[in-house]
């Protein structure tokens, strides 16, 4: 019979899927403020701007919480969050070029799925 304090999450845990979420959550808003862009349906800036902003603050929290050997990853992640702002003002400023940012972003994403699963094997 497991103890109660066993079945407790520890704050770690529960911080860890919170900020899974959030960014589960930015990110999707992300791809539909840029689906909807692509599209030319009104108010696809602002639910990408609606993601990309948590998604930015996300991953400056998670850098700065990161270990000293994680450091230069998290700091790429940061960049690739960075891109995505960026695409974001150049939409805003009706810009021709606001998707090469968003496409050299899901480049760097692409790059750290593969540093990040070898960091943490």
């Amino acid at each position: 019979m497991k103890s109660y304090l066993s079945s407790m999450k520890s704050k770690d845990e529960g911080r860890e899927r919170v900020v899974s979420l959030v960014s589960y959550m930015a990110m999707g808003l992300v791809l539909a403020g840029v689906l909807m862009q692509i599209g030319a349906i009104g108010g696809g800036l602002y639910v990408m701007a609606a993601g990309a902003i948590p998604f930015f603050v996300l991953r400056l929290f998670i850098r700065w919480r990161a270990p000293k050997d994680h450091a230069r990853i998290r700091t790429v992640m940061v960049y690739s969050a960075m891109l995505l702002l960026v695409a974001v003002v150049a939409g805003y400023l009706n810009k021709p070029y606001w998707m090469l940012p968003v496409m050299v972003a899901s480049m760097l994403e692409f790059y750290i799925s593969f540093r990040l699963s070898k960091l943490v094997a």
